[in-house]
Order: structure tokens, then C-alpha cells, then sequence
């Protein structure tokens, strides 16, 4: 089948899809197939995938029809993007905020945009909540990613940024962090959506 004869048959998925259409080809030409069918195309699924893509118009599914994060996942690395990190990255950080973008009815906004903000783009949002940076933010959420780390100081122990890391890295992190505090923190909510239309409308 195709992905529009997917969608009239389980609408609850087409807000998905909705979200992603200006970067994918026509619904009618997305093809869909059962996982068991890759072999035909040249590749032998581990048994622990669930879900596939090969772009640029043909989805696997290890069961149909798949969950809305299988769909939003694989429909990522359909997309035409400007490409600034891993396939894995965009589809593992980006997919939870297509999600949030369907459940919101956030159809206007460009998720691939929130890789391309910057810092100080993610500070102006972030003060509006009561957060004077990143570095707050995670010292009140008590996290330290990967592109951070503790320093003592003389008013104890301080998270600072890892200058091994660029400003791009900071930055998918951090979406990364707020993608994964969506079911947990309303805050990670509010922050989201502020900085899809503040900074990622179409």
C-alpha cells in the first residue's frame, strides 16, 4: 500500500504526516511494506528493528499500522532537511516533538529549524520561564549532558559548558533534554512550543 491508503485507513495517524508534508513527497507516493519485505530490497533486517526507511519514498514496518512514534521516526528520514547531524539524532530528538507538533496541532512549524537555533535564540526563550541560560536551566532540572560539566567554584559546585563542544552541539542536546522531559515537566512543554513559533515557523 502507500502512505495515503495508510492514513485513510488509521486516521488518528495523518496529523503526523500532516506535520512533516512540506518536506516529503506525496502521501500517494510514499510506498509501505511489511518489514518481512526488505529482503526484496537488498537488506536483512535484525530481529530487534522494528521499523525502517529508505529514502527517498519507501517505509518498512514491522507491524502495521505502526505506532505514531514508529511513523513519525521513520517519516524523518524521508524528509529533504538541511543536514547538520545523524539521521539517528534527527529521528530519535525530533520525532517526540512531531508528536507534540500533532497532538498541539502545530502544522506551521519547521521541526528540522530547532537544530539550527542558536544559543542565545534558546536563552531569550528560556528567560521568559525564569531561566537565565541553558546552564540554569539544567542546574535547576538537575542535569549535566554530555556537552556540560561541573566546576567547582567558590559558591560550590557550578555546571559549565564543555568547550569541547560547539554551539551546535549544545544546542541538539539541549532540544534532546527538552524532547525527553515532554511527558514529565510541563515546562519542557511550554519551552518547546515557545520556541517553535518563536523561531521555526515555516
Amino acid at each position: 500500500m502507500n502512505l495515503e491508503e495508510l492514513l485513510n485507513k488509521y486516521p488518528h495517524l495523518k496529523p503526523i504526516y500532516q506535520v512533516l508534508k512540506p518536506f516529503l513527497p506525496p502521501a500517494n507516493e510514499i510506498k509501505v511494506y511489511y518489514l518481512s519485505e526488505l529482503p526484496k530490497f537488498g537488506f536483512i533486517p535484525r530481529d530487534t528493528v522494528i521499523a525502517c526507511a529508505l529514502p527517498p519514498d519507501k517505509l518498512f514496518f514491522r507491524e502495521i499500522p505502526p505506532t505514531e512514534y514508529d511513523l513519525a521516526h521513520e517519516l524523518i528520514h524521508l524528509c529533504k532537511k538541511y543536514q547538520i547531524a545523524h539521521e539517528e539524532v534527527y529521528g530519535y530528538n525530533l520525532a517526540p516533538v512531531v508528536l507534540f507538533c500533532a497532538k498541539e496541532k502545530l502544522f506551521n512549524v519547521n521541526v528540522f529549524k530547532l537544530f539550527e537555533l542558536t544559543e542565545d535564540q534558546i536563552n531569550s526563550v528560556l528567560q521568559k520561564y525564569g531561566y537565565e541560560s541553558i546552564e540554569d536551566f539544567y542546574t535547576q532540572q538537575g542535569v549535566i549532558p554530555t556537552t556540560h560539566k561541573l566546576l567547582p567554584t567558590p559558591e560550590g559546585l557550578k555546571i559549565v559548558r564543555d568547550e569541547r563542544f560547539s554551539e551546535t552541539d549544545i544546542v541538539i542536546t539541549f532540544i534532546g533534554e527538552i524532547t525527553g522531559g515532554l511527558p514529565y515537566e510541563s515546562i519542557c512543554n511550554l519551552i518547546l512550543k515557545d520556541l517553535l513559533l518563536t523561531y521555526c515557523k515555516l
